[in-house]
């Protein structure tokens, strides 16, 4: 998330996903950016953006990211927190029927 542009960005690279295959077959690519301060890396496992309601909608990366931009101001403790609950809300569930795992950090100037 960029701080000074208050917008949502999706980081994107080539690779395989990590922990479906072995080291021997896995191919990671690299990107590189340059964070300023202010800015928020954010990082989920897909528990996240498949967490589906009682109508058997998924709560999918767009929803997630409109989730992002209306809290983008929070720091990043807040911010991981407001996204696990927003997906157990959506769901109207207790907990993710996955696992789920939120990191973050914010650059600090």
């Amino acid at each position: 998330m960029r701080h000074k542009k208050n917008e949502v960005k999706k980081l994107t690279a080539d690779g395989s996903l990590i922990g479906i295959f072995p080291a021997s077959y896995s191919n990671f690519g690299e990107k590189k950016i340059q964070l300023e301060p202010g800015d928020k890396i954010f990082l989920y496992t897909d528990a996240i953006i498949e967490a589906f309601n009682k109508k058997g909608e998924m709560l999918d990366l767009k929803y997630l990211q409109v989730m992002l931009q209306e809290h983008i101001h929070l720091p990043i403790d807040q911010l991981l927190e407001e996204a696990y609950q927003h997906g157990l809300e959506f769901s109207g569930e207790p907990s993710y029927d996955d696992d789920a795992t939120l990191v973050g950090f914010e650059v600090l100037e």
